[in-house]
């Protein structure tokens, strides 16, 4: 009975494995990652806890760490405070419709010749001035409606 080669030769080697010793061997190294990936987070602070070891492998999406959030819910307070307060708006109010009567009264006295043109120019000046002010509360109001908006998401 005649044996292939290919036959022959695996059987050469798997006897040669079976009667040669078996060492094992331990040997230190080190690892690279595959790639590092810097991570912001959406908000400065200061970490409470880190849930992953360095080296770990993480997902996308996975929370790797909590940051200390009391200074931001004292900011969120501060922002919904800011949104409440009402008071430099019931001023801006106050002085627009004082400066639009005053308009009001001198032009009807310009027209019965008790008021000058001077006057009546310097009161519509108070008045845009006041309307520029009302809408610089509205606007601000605006804005810590959205810095409210913001801290709470």
């Amino acid at each position: 009975m005649k044996r292939k080669p290919i036959q022959w030769t695996a059987w050469c080697i798997l006897a040669c494995i079976s009667i040669a010793p078996v060492h094992a061997i331990e040997i230190e190294t080190f690892t690279q990652p595959y790639r590092t990936v810097d991570v912001p987070a959406a908000e400065m602070g200061v970490l409470k806890d880190v849930l992953v070891e360095e080296g770990t492998r993480v997902s996308e999406g996975q929370l790797l760490a909590q940051i200390d959030d009391r200074v931001l819910r004292a900011s969120l307070e501060i922002a919904e405070a800011a949104v409440r307060a009402t008071s430099s708006r019931r001023a801006a109010e106050a002085e627009l419709a004082l400066c639009e009567e005053q308009l009001r009264s001198y032009r009807e006295l310009l027209n019965e010749g008790n008021a000058t043109q001077r006057e009546v120019d310097r009161a519509e000046t108070n008045y845009w001035q006041a309307t520029t002010r009302m809408q610089t509360v509205r606007e601000d109001a605006e804005m810590r409606e959205l810095e409210q908006k913001r801290i709470a998401t």
